[in-house]
Order: C-alpha cells, then structure tokens, then sequence
C-alpha cells in the first residue's frame, strides 16, 4: 500500500528535524569548576621539578661539581 521511499525520506526528514530541535536546545550540562592554584603552590612544583632535574644531572656527572654542591643538592 505504502511504497518504501517516500517513508525512508519522510523517516530521514523526521530524524533531521529532530536532531536540528535538540541541537537548538540542549540541556544544560553540569560542570565542575576548574582547581585553582596559587602562583606559590605552582612555582613550588616547579622548583621542585628543576632541583630534581640538577641532581640527577649531578649524578651522571659527578666531576663538574664540588662536594659543597652535590651536598647542597641533596638537602633540598
């Protein structure tokens, strides 16, 4: 009675009209404020990441530093 493709169109007009609705309306999604960190906080990490950085160049290079400093390194 009904021929196949004017309801595969009518189906693929019904499916876009759809999809233009909820796009033109989305829900509202929750989100989680971003963590903050102080520029203390941040540069601590840092420093943190450099001196642990010196010393493991320390290591593989023992000859280019004075007992003072490979001391000094390993106090941190």
């Amino acid at each position: 009675m009904f021929a196949f493709t004017p309801l595969a169109g009518l189906a693929a007009t019904a499916a876009a009209v759809i999809i233009a609705v909820v796009s033109l309306n989305p829900e509202p999604t929750h989100t989680v404020a971003p963590k903050t960190v102080s520029s203390e906080e941040a540069f601590a990490g840092i420093q943190e990441l450099a001196d642990a950085e010196v010393l493991s160049a320390a290591v593989d290079n023992l000859d280019n530093f004075t007992d003072n400093e490979l001391v000094s390194l390993i106090g941190f």
